[in-house]
């Protein structure tokens, strides 16, 4: 599956082969296998509580700036109102996300800014909600959002999750978009993609990582 994908204002070419070179790194392995195993626990009625306390750690994979300080945090109960609320506008796909109400996307940004607190950012947030709602979200470093066209400053150099909640919205109006304008070459993709479990929404968030920070990675590793 060559055909290329459009992202924004960029195409991005030989998707196969780039999520293929993601599947080389064994956190990106991991994590892949993680939410399709959150997934199958969803299906059968695993409660959130359970499944988030999994994914807290599972976000380590892909280089989740949280610590477990916070993961401790976002596991007592002022938090959980936050997580029940994503819950409800995160479970259905991007299509289902892009119909929300005004005020429902206000309580989204609000939940994730309550998560986000004064010391992470929204990139680890999104790495914990990647594992619970593969089929909805993506992952928000901060060359991921500059990428979906969002203005964002940030030091060179590593990914370091510098960006705040405000950019959850906008981050995934831009990448639902995305998704639902590529639906048929995503599905076909994922289908071919033979190394993990992926569906439409999971192969244009690995692809967004690659084309954003992940071939600069692969330059810097190959020296």
């Amino acid at each position: 599956m060559r055909d290329p994908i459009t992202l924004h204002t960029h195409v991005i070419d030989d998707p196969l082969r780039l999520l293929a070179r993601r599947a080389t790194l064994p956190g990106a392995h991991g994590y892949d296998r993680s939410a399709h195993a959150l997934r199958v626990a969803a299906a059968r009625g695993v409660p959130l509580v359970d499944r988030l306390a999994l994914a807290l750690h599972g976000s380590w994979m892909v280089n989740s700036r949280a610590t477990s300080p916070v993961f401790r945090r976002w596991l007592q109960e002022p938090a959980r109102p936050a997580w029940l609320l994503l819950d409800q506008v995160l479970s259905d796909g991007p299509e289902a996300w892009l119909s929300l109400a005004d005020d429902e996307r206000s309580a989204a940004a609000q939940a994730v800014t309550l998560l986000c607190g004064d010391d992470v950012g929204v990139a680890a947030v999104s790495k914990v909600l990647a594992l619970l709602y593969p089929q909805t979200m993506c992952l928000m470093d901060d060359h991921a959002i500059v990428y979906l066209g969002l203005s964002h400053d940030f030091p060179p150099g590593e990914e370091k999750g510098t960006a705040g909640p405000s950019f959850f919205v906008p981050a995934l109006d831009a990448f639902s978009a995305a998704v639902v304008a590529n639906r048929d070459a995503l599905t076909a993709l994922a289908a071919a993609h033979a190394e993990a479990v992926l569906d439409a929404t999971q192969a244009l968030d690995r692809l967004l990582w690659v084309a954003s920070y992940g071939e600069r990675f692969f330059r810097a590793a190959a020296r």
